[in-house]
């Protein structure tokens, strides 16, 4: 690793030694206090929720032989203190003279989208693993990989300086290739400025995250950031089928990217000849680049179509089409995505689907597939977007046969108030249940299943807690699920 002298730091920064403490020599970088060794320099970044500025005294005590600031901070004593204009971007200077040699050595593959970026980054890193022979990395909102060792994720897309961190340590164990979900807030927030992208997608973009953005058209420019990192050599995909990916066509082709198109309902660069689909599984055929490839997968639904051609799309040319579809056929999901967790009698399913129209497309899939009813429970998030929720209600309401609306993770809202704002989108009476306790609520629609039936578990997917009143209960759908199939029938 290496190291700088802080007189170089501030040289290197653009920025003045106001205090030279005892200036030793720096050996890493961090921008959280709790992680601080001795030999670090530390950031002080400005954040939404809390001022790095606050915690320096923490820092130094921690051991940090600098500390970089843009405002004066009384008490520091020991550390070499350097001023800045702005911290976030002198922290980038810095990532880039501890990390930058690193990102030469793995190329990164980014996926954004409002739904399939996990499945889709799944089947990406599926198809590096199978065409190179070994993990590679992975960054994303269930967990993040770098060969076998694997992290549960705190953010879908974490900091700059963790990214960087994580790209380190693909490179240093040989690994050629890191698939990474890139979040709306993860791009506005410049996550991934410095980053450059080998290839991306837009699985898609509808409604999602307003609590943040305020509309769609922030939302969609946030999205729209992708195309900045996009390497001069790289590829865009866009799902043609989708009307807001088609907004980046013109954007990225201005931009001079070259653009790779995926569509089920028409002809594009991957585009599907014909498919079935049933609760097994689906066989699918595809063009690929003109020419014919054929696939079994045990995942189902059309969109999962569009997840795997977005994912070919994506890493094709690093894989080429033989490895990409032997990887699909042995690909059996994602945890919390459409997963089974029991099918015998009845089938009790586990989704994330979590926005009016991921809750449409699933039952979509479940219509098409059923043999008997469609059971659906769900419910939505608290200090999230309001203005989604009855839209979510009027979803459920159209297209299964029984709804069952509970709590998702409250956090600090009444989860009887969130309730009524879904139940505000349901029109019909009949088929209609109300349970706030979510544990009542699995029990309840699996003992409302007959045989055929399928229950969908929405809204949390993989998680594994539920947020209630700024506290994080061990909560797992699957585990609920099962526990309820075992005692069904019983009071």
């Amino acid at each position: 690793m290496k190291t700088i002298s802080c007189d170089r730091l501030a040289a290197l920064l653009g920025g003045v030694v106001i205090s030279r403490g005892k200036s030793g020599i720096i050996k890493g970088i961090e921008e959280n206090s709790g992680l601080v060794k001795k030999g670090t320099a530390f950031f002080c970044v400005p954040g939404k929720t809390a001022d790095g500025h606050n915690y320096a005294l923490d820092a130094e005590s921690r051991g940090a032989c600098c500390i970089v600031v843009s405002r004066e901070v009384p008490g520091v004593k020991s550390a070499c203190v350097i001023k800045v204009d702005d911290v976030r971007e002198a922290l980038y200077k810095a990532i880039d003279y501890f990390y930058g040699q690193y990102r030469k050595k793995v190329r990164v593959i980014g996926i954004t989208g409002t739904k399939g970026k996990t499945t889709t980054a799944y089947l990406a890193l599926a198809m590096l693993k199978e065409a190179q022979g070994k993990e590679q990395a992975m960054i994303g909102t269930v967990e993040y990989r770098i060969g076998k060792r694997t992290v549960v994720s705190n953010n879908t897309t974490p900091s700059n300086l963790a990214i960087h961190r994580i790209i380190k340590e693909a490179a240093e164990k040989k690994i050629k290739y890191l698939v990474m979900e890139v979040s709306s807030h993860g791009l506005d927030q410049d996550r991934i400025k410095n980053i450059e992208l080998a290839s991306a997608v837009i699985t898609n973009v509808t409604r999602d995250h307003f609590d943040y953005h305020k509309n769609y058209e922030n939302y969609i420019a946030a999205k729209m950031k992708i195309i900045i990192n996009i390497s001069k050599n790289g590829v865009l995909t866009i799902n043609t089928d989708d009307a807001g990916a088609v907004k980046f066509l013109k954007p990225a082709k201005k931009a001079g990217i070259k653009v790779n198109t995926c569509s089920l309902k028409n002809e594009a660069d991957i585009y599907a000849v014909e498919y079935s689909v049933s609760r097994g599984g689906m066989e699918v055929k595809l063009m690929v680049n003109k020419k014919p490839a054929a696939l079994s997968c045990a995942m189902t639904g059309e969109h999962n179509i569009s997840n795997i051609m977005c994912a070919l799309s994506a890493v094709v040319k690093f894989t080429g089409v033989k490895a990409a579809v032997k990887a699909v056929n042995k690909f059996k999901g994602v945890s919390g995505r459409m997963e089974i967790v029991y099918s015998k009698d009845i089938t009790v399913i586990v989704d994330f689907a979590h926005t009016a129209d991921s809750i449409e497309k699933v039952l979509e899939v479940m219509n098409e597939i059923k043999t008997g009813r469609v059971i659906m429970l769900f419910g939505a998030g608290g200090n999230k977007d309001r203005g989604k929720r009855p839209m979510m209600g009027a979803a459920a309401a159209k297209l299964a046969d029984i709804v069952v609306v509970t709590s998702d993770n409250p956090r600090m809202e009444d989860p009887k108030a969130i309730i009524k704002d879904i139940t505000d989108g349901i029109k019909r009476k009949d088929g209609i249940y109300v349970e706030p306790d979510r544990r009542k609520a699995i029990k309840l629609a699996v003992n409302l299943a007959k045989k055929d039936d399928i229950v969908v578990l929405a809204g949390k997917g993989h998680e594994t807690y539920q947020d209630i009143m700024g506290k994080k209960a061990h909560f797992s759908d699957q585990e609920q699920a099962r526990a309820a199939v075992r005692n069904r029938g019983k009071k």
